[in-house]
């Protein structure tokens, strides 16, 4: 099995980089070629990523291409954080509180799958 990891212009529609990789590599592996690979083909400024790239590496290694890293935190390694983040969902469901996201999808038609 092989998979690919895309960075896209944020469209979507104009891949940048890829790189061919096989399906047991995790696509964090992979974010440091990424962004070597796109920083010699286009300037940008910026590298967004979610939690699962939250590694010290991976923040050094795009602070070293000249581009700032945003990239979602991830509790697991913050006990206090993560704390926080169960106490916040536990005030959400005492609200009654939805994500747009969740209720658009509990909305959709039957036959979407």
């Amino acid at each position: 099995m092989v998979t690919s990891c895309i960075w896209t212009w944020p469209t979507g529609r104009y891949p940048i980089s890829c790189i061919l990789t096989s399906a047991s590599l995790h696509d964090s592996q992979a974010a440091i070629p990424l962004a070597r690979l796109t920083a010699q083909r286009i300037t940008h400024l910026y590298d967004l990523m979610d939690s699962a790239y939250d590694a010290r590496l991976i923040h050094e290694q795009v602070r070293g291409l000249g581009q700032i890293p945003i990239i979602d935190a991830n509790p697991r390694r913050d006990a206090a954080r993560k704390a926080e983040l169960q106490a916040e969902e536990k005030r959400r469901k005492l609200l009654n509180f939805s994500y747009a996201e969740d209720v658009r999808y509990r909305e959709r038609p039957p036959w979407s799958g």
